[in-house]
Order: structure tokens, then C-alpha cells, then sequence
């Protein structure tokens, strides 16, 4: 779908329009799933979440404070953006923004910046993103 997105629109908008329906993927998730979250363990839900829907396996969430920042670092396993791919870049778009609204939700406000770290699409064993905010 990238590769499609990409040859009509071209890179930028492409990656800019995935990112904003995994953001909204991401909100959406947490908004049904809210109630089921009851300590700082959100992860095991999104976790939850993106299993039945086969997104893969959220393994953990790391928080990661440099003032003036507070960054979560998301951990994928299995990522379907990704799967039986190979790329030099991340490509993971959806999957950042679905992590990126799930995080927004759960703090209530925009982030700063998110970005794949890593990708399985590399050779990495997981899809790393980063998600910051403001302390």
C-alpha cells in the first residue's frame, strides 16, 4: 500500500497520510480498550489489542526521561508492516502512528515527535518507536 501511495503521491505525503490513519487506529483502540486499563501496564492491553487484531505484539513500553522529554520507547514484535520485507529505511508508518495515538490518548496531548528506531525490515529483531512529549 505504501509502494501504491507512494507512486501517486510521492514519499512525504504518502508516509504523512499512513502515519495519520494509524494515529487515529491508535485513539480509536484506546478509546474501546480504556476501561480495561488498570495500572501503567497500558502496553498489556495495546499488547491485547493488536494480537486478536494480528498487528503483532506490543512486548513492552519504556519510559525514558532527558529533560525536558519524557520519550516511550514501544517494542513490536511480529510487525505486519513489515513481515517478510527488506528495506533500508523503516517502513513501519501505520504501526508509529498507531503507537503514537495510543500513547496520545493515554496522556491526553500531542506528542512532540515519534520515529522508527528500528525495523524488522532492517535485519532488527523488533520494530522500535519512539513517541516524545514534553515533561
Amino acid at each position: 500500500m505504501l509502494e501504491h501511495l507512494r507512486s501517486i503521491a510521492g514519499s512525504k505525503v504518502a508516509k504523512t497520510v499512513l502515519n495519520q490513519i494509524g494515529e487515529e487506529i491508535g485513539r480509536t483502540a484506546f478509546g474501546y480498550s480504556k476501561n480495561d486499563i488498570v495500572s501503567k501496564d497500558h502496553w498489556k492491553v495495546l499488547d491485547d489489542v493488536l494480537s486478536v487484531r494480528g498487528w503483532g505484539r506490543c512486548v513492552s513500553v519504556d519510559e525514558i526521561r532527558h529533560e525536558p522529554y519524557v520519550t516511550y520507547v514501544y517494542t513490536i514484535r511480529d510487525c505486519p508492516m513489515c513481515y517478510d520485507r527488506k528495506s533500508a529505511e523503516p517502513m513501519c508508518v501505520i504501526m508509529r502512528g498507531v503507537v503514537t495515538g495510543w500513547q496520545e490518548s493515554i496522556l491526553g496531548r500531542k506528542a512532540e515527535s515519534s520515529y522508527e528506531k528500528d525495523c524488522i525490515a532492517k535485519g532488527a529483531n523488533f520494530c522500535i518507536f519512539h513517541v516524545s512529549f514534553k515533561d
